[in-house]
């Protein structure tokens, strides 16, 4: 059914006009000349709104998450290394958990549970100190909450952003000298 589909696909592209890709040099050309622009004149502007609202975001979601104190302890994230597997990859959360229950769970994770469970409640929310300031700050008055928040977003868009250069080749914090 696939392969039909796909030969179907192809029919369709080789019968569409020469002006696709004519349209697509021109869209290039004009990208490359703003981005020409932008580089003389050192306007970075979007760039930095992009960095500042979504990669700077996700980059300290990642370093919360592979904290050496919290997930990576004891489940593996991508190629981090972990100290001694006991849960689920993380890697799998998207496909499989809701992001409202994945938030509940990282808050309390014994709420859900009529025994003992080994995954610590990391994030209390009485907490009066940051213990992770160093992986993402938050407000001062609801730090744990956002850093609950962050480690739930970055692992529902995990396989979006697993080949992103700045987290793929990241170093693992710890005795490594790693960030």
């Amino acid at each position: 059914m696939k392969a039909a589909q796909a030969v179907v696909d192809d029919l369709k592209k080789k019968q569409q006009p020469t002006e696709a890709p004519e349209k697509m040099l021109t869209t290039a050309q004009d990208e490359a000349k703003k981005l020409r622009q932008q580089s003389d004149t050192g306007d970075f502007k979007d760039l930095q709104n992009l960095w500042e609202t979504k990669e700077a975001y996700v980059n300290d979601a990642f370093k919360l998450v592979t904290n050496p104190n919290l997930c990576t302890k004891c489940h593996q994230v991508g190629t981090m290394p972990v100290e001694q597997v006991q849960g689920p990859s993380l890697a799998l959360t998207a496909d499989r958990l809701r992001p409202e229950w994945t938030r509940r769970w990282i808050a309390m994770p014994q709420r859900f549970l009529h025994y003992k469970t080994v995954m610590p409640q990391n994030f209390p929310a009485n907490a009066t100190t940051n213990p992770y300031a160093d992986s993402f700050i938050g407000s001062e008055k609801n730090f744990s909450d956002e850093q609950i928040r962050a480690v739930r977003d970055f692992l529902m868009i995990y396989p979006q952003v697993a080949d992103w250069p700045v987290l793929k080749y990241r170093s693992a914090p710890g005795a490594t000298g790693g960030p």
